[in-house]
């Protein structure tokens, strides 16, 4: 791989690195830099973009869309005086064949507001997940969720 799309990487990742730290100082920057860099160096191949890329250009403001409006249902729930709530477990088989999918669709859900997942069992692919109420666990009792993941598996084809 070439050293100026190594160098390339570092640049686009302690960009990142600095907008999510806010640290103006001149040796913390110098720090961030180093560490880019060194991640960029190190790694042995650095992601090149590709139609995948797509998927997750599709997929990330899909999943913060849900993740406003469950802020918005759960603080609903909260300032109404007697709140519906409805806590219960949800074992649900994904059919998603990959772990590093199914393991994203766990994280999802968890920051998700009013879901979190309790456990992942391989090999089955069987998600427990606790939901405040029903509409909270209604993407993935839907299959809304694993849709939108599976979509990122391979961009333009049907989900599983």
């Amino acid at each position: 791989m070439s050293r100026l799309i190594r160098l390339g990487f570092g640049l686009i990742l302690f960009a990142l690195w600095w907008v999510l730290s806010e640290q103006p100082r001149p040796l913390l920057l110098g720090l961030g830099l180093a560490g880019s860099m060194a991640v960029a160096f190190l790694i042995p191949q650095v992601p090149a973009p590709g139609p995948h890329w797509l998927g997750w250009a599709v997929y990330a403001p899909w999943l913060l869309r849900r993740i406003v409006m469950a802020n918005l249902h759960v603080a609903r729930l909260i300032l109404t005086p007697k709140p519906a709530l409805d806590p219960h477990l949800i074992e649900h088989r994904s059919r998603l064949r990959a772990f590093p999918l199914r393991a994203l669709m766990a994280q999802s859900i968890t920051l998700t507001p009013g879901t979190i997942t309790t456990n992942l069992k391989e090999p089955d692919g069987v998600l427990t997940v606790h939901a405040i109420d029903e509409a909270s666990a209604s993407d993935i009792t839907g299959g809304a969720l694993e849709r939108a993941i599976g979509r990122l598996a391979a961009p333009g084809a049907p989900a599983p």
